[in-house]
């Protein structure tokens, strides 16, 4: 009879264990379920993360940080109670913390989205009005008393850009030139000799070196965007006075809010209804406009999509040989 037992023991078990083993991948996928929910929730609890590019971390971050505050005051029923800000030197970057989910949210230029949006890792959800400008628009400015008068004609010239991280100072520009089968050539500085075989190009950093130099010979053009071109503290009336524009590019949509793609949906609706309202609140006009004087907020709509879609085309010429 003991033996009988045993043989019995050794029939039952193995389905005993199959049965067990299937209540576990069940109790497992359940709570794997559950977790990546919570996941795509709100990944750190009850935190709202902000990033972007930034090369001046200490600024930026002063600048930043109220604005997201303000954000984590508003949602309800998802959890968020603060804010953190995680800032990059670099769009990769940037990309990257999405990836991870370290970051919820950004604000970017138009170069930068598409990149962001093509990776699958975030969407744009919003148009921000930057520097109190829904759009805006790059030029290439020359003395006009200089015999150029298409872009061919900056072959063997220099041309001042502002920094390589600005759109309409360099990137736009770049790109536009380069997509016309121009070559470009960096220089140190504009006393350095030009190939006349390319475009040679500088940094000036500022804006206002930009048209100084134009205006004063030491580079045949220059870029900026149309507001600063407007602007006295950038482009003094007395230099405006003597300047043609050689090149203006298509309207751009001045910055863009990303959103995490895995962000919960109710959270990603919560955020965009803040976002919408934030101009007819009292209470965020301080964060609004130490926020790179923003002064509004709205949904990122076809026509933005397509301009962003414009920009983004173009990024292939920015870093060609």
């Amino acid at each position: 009879m003991p033996r009988e037992e045993g043989d019995m023991s050794q029939r039952v078990a193995p389905g005993l264990l199959i049965t067990c083993l299937r209540i576990l991948l069940v109790v497992a996928a359940l709570a794997g379920w559950g977790a990546t929910a919570n996941a795509d929730q709100v990944d750190r609890g009850d935190v709202l993360v902000a990033g972007g590019v930034s090369h001046n971390f200490k600024k930026h971050l002063k600048d930043i940080a109220p604005f997201n505050d303000y954000l984590t005051t508003r949602p309800s029923g998802v959890g968020i109670t603060r804010g953190e800000v995680n800032l990059s030197s670099s769009m990769d970057e940037v990309i990257t913390q999405f990836r991870a989910r370290e970051i919820d949210w950004a604000s970017e230029t138009a170069f930068g989205v598409p990149a962001a949006v093509e990776a699958g890792v975030a969407e744009a959800m919003a148009l921000r009005w930057k520097m109190g400008k829904r759009a805006y628009k790059s030029l290439l400015f020359v003395r006009e008393d200089q015999p150029i008068h298409k872009l061919a004609d900056l072959r063997g010239k220099i041309v001042a850009f502002e920094d390589a991280g600005s759109t309409s100072g360099f990137v736009i520009p770049a790109a536009t030139l380069r997509q016309q089968g121009l070559t470009l050539h960096e220089l140190g500085t504009p006393r350095e000799e030009p190939r006349p075989d390319a475009v040679n190009y500088v940094f000036a950093r500022e804006e206002i070196n930009i048209s100084t130099w134009v205006y004063r010979g030491l580079v045949q053009a220059g870029a900026l965007n149309d507001g600063n071109w407007l602007e006295a503290k950038h482009m003094p009336p007395q230099f405006r006075a003597k300047m043609h524009v050689l090149y203006e590019s298509q309207t751009i949509p001045r910055s863009f809010v990303l959103v995490r793609k895995t962000l919960g949906k109710p959270l990603k609706r919560q955020l965009l209804e803040i976002l919408l309202a934030m101009h007819g609140d009292k209470d965020p006009h301080k964060p609004m406009k130490h926020y790179q004087k923003t002064s509004r907020l709205e949904a990122a709509d076809d026509d933005v999509h397509t301009a962003r879609k414009h920009v983004g085309s173009l990024r292939k010429f920015v870093f060609a040989e």
